[in-house]
Parts: C-alpha cells; sequence; structure tokens
C-alpha cells in the first residue's frame, strides 16, 4: 500500500468511527456545536463577552451550523441552484451582518499579505475571472472520483479562487462537510474541520504546490486534517453519549427526564427559564446534573453542566 493509499484508508475509518459516534449521540448540534466553538476561540471572538460557564451562542443560529444544516437541507431539497447556489448559501449564513453582500460573488480584488493589492504577498484572480473559475470548483465537486479527493480537489481551488469578499475559509470548510455527506462518507454532515486545517506553514506551502500542478502535498495535508478532526469528533461523541446516558440511568421517568432531553437535545445554551422551580429541574439541580446562571441579560440560564464542558472547553460558571 502506498503512503497516499495509507492516508486515505486512515481517514476513511476515523470517518466511518465518527459516523458510528454521531448516531448515537442525542442531538447533531452538540457536536457541531464543540468543533465551531473551538474555531470561535481559535479566531479569538468568543468567551468573555459572555456568561462564564454558558456556551457562548445557541447553535441553531450559529453561523457554522447554520451552514451545515442548510447544507444538508440542499441536498434533501434536489440541489436547488446547484453548486454555485449552495456555496452563495453558505456564505449567506456565514457572513450575514458582518459581510455588505453575503451570498453574493465579490466584484473587487482580493488578496493577502499587504494594506493593498500593489503590496500583497498574493493575489487572487480577478473579479471578472470569478464566475468562469467557480465553474471548475463546480466540475470539481460532480467528478466520479473517490469522495475524499473529491473534496480535497474542490476546497483547493475554492481557496485559491476566492469568489467572495470575504469569508472563504468558511465557506470551503462548511462545503467540505456536505461533500463528505453527500458522497456516503458521513450520515450526517457532523464534520467541521476549522482547527484541524489551520492555515499555518504546511497548508500554504502544500497549497502552492497545488496551484502549480503537484497535487500530492495538498492531498496528504487534507487527509491528515480530515483523520485529526474525525478522530477528535468521535471521541467527543462518545463522551456526551456516555454523560447523557448516566444521567438517564439515575432518572425515573417523570418530569426531571423530560427536562434532561430539553438540555441535551437541541441547542446548548438550553434557556429554559420557565423550568427554573419545577420539580424536574429541582431534581436536575440535586443530582449535580443541571445548573442555573445568569445569562447576558441577568436572566435566568438552565444548562446541562457537564455536557456543557464537554462541548465548551470547561470554562468556569458561577451558579445561581
Amino acid at each position: 500500500m502506498t503512503a497516499a493509499a495509507g492516508a486515505e484508508a486512515r481517514a476513511r475509518e476515523a470517518l466511518a468511527r465518527l459516523d458510528r459516534a454521531a448516531s448515537r449521540v442525542p442531538c447533531l448540534d452538540l457536536v457541531l456545536y464543540r468543533s465551531a466553538r473551538g474555531e470561535a476561540i481559535r479566531r479569538r471572538e468568543a468567551l468573555h463577552e459572555h456568561a462564564p460557564g454558558v456556551p457562548a451562542v445557541d447553535p441553531a443560529e450559529q453561523p457554522p451550523i447554520a451552514a451545515v444544516l442548510r447544507g444538508e437541507a440542499w441536498l434533501a431539497g434536489g440541489r436547488p441552484g446547484g453548486w454555485r447556489g449552495l456555496l452563495c448559501d453558505l456564505h449567506w449564513e456565514l457572513m450575514q451582518g458582518c459581510d455588505p453582500a453575503p451570498g453574493t460573488l465579490r466584484t473587487g480584488p482580493s488578496w493577502e499579505g499587504g494594506p493593498d493589492p500593489a503590496h500583497a504577498r498574493h493575489r487572487y484572480p480577478e473579479a471578472r475571472e470569478v464566475p468562469r473559475l467557480l465553474a471548475a470548483v463546480e466540475r470539481s465537486l460532480r467528478a466520479e472520483q473517490h469522495p475524499l479527493l473529491v473534496a480535497a480537489d474542490a476546497l483547493a481551488r475554492f481557496a485559491l479562487l476566492h469568489p467572495f469578499r470575504d469569508g472563504n475559509g468558511r465557506v470551503g470548510q462548511a462545503l467540505v462537510a456536505v461533500v463528505l455527506h453527500e458522497r456516503g462518507l458521513l450520515s450526517r454532515p457532523c464534520l467541521l474541520l476549522w482547527a484541524a486545517l489551520d492555515r499555518g506553514r504546511r497548508y500554504l506551502a502544500a497549497i502552492d504546490r497545488f496551484q502549480s500542478g503537484d497535487e500530492e502535498p495538498w492531498v496528504a495535508f487534507f487527509l491528515s486534517a480530515i483523520q485529526r478532526a474525525a478522530a477528535d469528533a468521535a471521541a467527543a461523541c462518545e463522551a456526551i453519549r456516555l454523560r447523557f446516558e448516566a444521567d438517564e440511568r439515575r432518572l425515573r421517568e417523570g418530569a426531571a427526564r423530560r427536562l434532561l432531553w430539553r438540555l441535551a437535545v437541541g441547542a446548548l445554551p438550553a434557556r429554559v427559564v420557565a423550568a427554573k422551580g419545577s420539580d424536574g429541574l429541582r431534581t436536575l439541580r440535586a443530582e449535580g446534573i443541571a445548573r442555573v446562571v445568569r445569562g447576558l441579560h441577568d436572566e435566568p440560564v438552565v444548562f446541562h453542566a457537564a455536557l456543557a464542558r464537554i462541548v465548551s472547553g470547561g470554562a468556569r460558571d458561577r451558579g445561581v
């Protein structure tokens, strides 16, 4: 077996383990939220602005998760607008409120590493070339080859094109989750590469080699990132499953178990304010399962303490 074939096999096996593990967690949002919040921390956009110990935002509203789930709905709905339509939809989900024209292709220059295009380290293709080059990305996405190679090739072409004014990296990585789901490697689009696809020296060297016609370093880099991200997500899925099952065993049928599901199924933090003072909440608090903290506007926020630590990194909280 060649080194490339071995890397591909390891990435496939890691995805298979993730797929099995993700099928046993109470909610896909929990897995996606963990990856999305890791990216927010990496970008230094989170936690100090939020109540300590409470996940930063509702994952149902958090752009990376909304984008991935929109891609899943796009596949189920017959792929309206084709791959180009999906890319614009992903950009809209990720960049609304951050970009003056979310969901539309750029009309001006794009560059990196300098104050302006004339002094940039790297310039992306001119805006007038974007539609033609985006068609090449679409052809790559329709190619009849191994799913991981399709994802690697499409992501590299997309990254070198930078078809949007901003947010191209986030769109590209959401696209990978959709491709892995579309090609049957994941039953649900439950993988966000984010930190695993760090744009450091290895990334830049590999993408430059791809641009010059040598695809092997990029494919190796991509497969390694897939393997690491999938292994991490699978371990998180297992931790979530074990925690939830252990809590269920401690509870009899009734209000406490129903509230447990409300806290675990769906988005964190679970703002179950109406449950404050209920028998179910008293039981969950007595068992050390649920906590109540003060939210951004000093409102009571109920959340599953252990699951919150798993998916949000274990920040300390202030109980109410």
